[in-house]
């Protein structure tokens, strides 16, 4: 496990501190937990583009929410 130092102005860390305090936990533990969720959504956004990559790749890609209208329903007359 790495330490690191990090250096807050006092009004920053006392809202930090406060928020811990409401929180049941430590400056500490908010401040790792931040960084995990943080590090996980990169990685997270990091999938999600290769994985648009790999479709736009494929030869007759296509993309649909739902289900699709039958020919009745995409012909109709509002």
């Amino acid at each position: 496990m790495k330490n690191i130092t990090l250096s807050l102005d006092d009004v920053t860390y006392q809202l930090v501190e406060h928020k811990a305090v409401a929180t049941g936990t430590s400056v500490d533990q908010l401040i790792l937990e931040h960084l995990q969720d943080w590090a996980s959504h990169e990685e997270r956004l990091q999938q999600a583009r290769r994985d648009m990559s790999f479709l736009f790749q494929r030869p007759n890609w296509r993309f649909a929410v739902g289900t699709a209208d039958d020919r009745e329903q995409r012909n109709a007359r509002d």
